[in-house]
């Protein structure tokens, strides 16, 4: 009898032993990943451009949800460790999870499907707050991102919150740099050639004087299906953002010179349809 209870004694405190062990591996390896991720954090807020305090929530959103995760994996699996020492079948257990895991996934494929977009939205910088973009259908500027929507207020003030998950193809007029082009319709009477150098002057001029303008102007000459007049076309490459500021400053440039050269032609902004100063006074409003 005495013996029976000696081996009891051991082989209780052998199973003790190892999910002491198991729960202190578990423990380690959950400090072990806050740590990583804490210097990944670091390293996301050195990067350049994420001074701002949209990139810094970035961040941190990025690195407490990938914390959180794997936490929430390592617990699991050291609970199904210690279920397994202590001799208890976890087939049942499994087989629970897994249909109420069905069922989960069933009902929550939107969300999730929401939320693994806007995990690659955050991770790739693809947008931040005051960037103007057309996403999900909208034109206009980004005031806030979450991990499941975007906020993106249109040039008549309209507020629309888009599903991540329904962001489709995103373009970004504010990212690295910009363009801004003005064009004019010549007439039959004038020179396309001259009226192409009347715009390179003017391009140049306003380089000179804009900081915002970083490159050379391009100007060039199309014939458009379906036109008799060609078009000759101006573009500064500019700051990212200030593209329709410095196009409203072109166009006034453009036909004040062509005026000057006694030349009548018809000059147009080619950018997106709202002035991003409009859009500033209706986000504040």
């Amino acid at each position: 009898m005495r013996l029976v209870d000696t081996q009891l004694l051991v082989t209780a405190s052998t199973h003790f032993v190892k999910i002491l062990l198991i729960v202190a591996l578990g423990y380690g390896t959950i400090r072990l990943i806050g740590v990583s991720i804490g210097r990944l954090e670091k390293r996301l807020l050195g990067r350049p451009g994420w001074e701002a305090d949209d990139r810094v929530q970035r961040a941190r959103t990025i690195t407490r949800l990938l914390q959180s995760v794997a936490q929430f994996t390592v617990a699991v699996v050291v609970l199904m460790m210690v279920l397994s020492e202590l001799k208890i079948d976890i087939g049942p257990v499994l087989a629970g999870l897994g249909v109420v895991g069905l069922a989960l996934g069933f009902g929550t494929q939107t969300l999730v499907k929401d939320a693994v977009s806007g995990l690659f939205v955050l991770v790739e910088d693809q947008f931040g707050v005051g960037d103007v973009v057309k996403a999900g259908g909208v034109l206009g500027r980004v005031v806030k991102v979450t991990l499941r929507t975007t906020h993106v207020r249109d040039e008549e003030g309209a507020l629309h919150v888009i599903p991540n998950g329904s962001l489709g193809v995103v373009t970004n007029y504010t990212r690295e740099w910009s363009r801004a082009a003005v064009e004019v319709a010549v007439p039959a009477e004038i020179r396309v050639d001259t009226v192409a150098d009347v715009l390179r002057e003017a391009g140049e001029k306003l380089r000179s004087e804009d900081a915002d303008v970083l490159a050379e102007p391009d100007v060039v000459a199309v014939l458009r299906k379906g036109q008799t007049s060609p078009i000759v076309r101006l573009s500064l490459r500019t700051a990212p953002g200030r593209q329709w500021q410095v196009a409203t400053v072109l166009h006034r440039q453009v036909r004040a010179a062509l005026k000057e050269k006694g030349l009548d032609a018809q000059v147009s902004v080619v950018s997106p349809s709202f002035s991003l100063d409009e859009l500033s006074r209706l986000e504040d409003a």
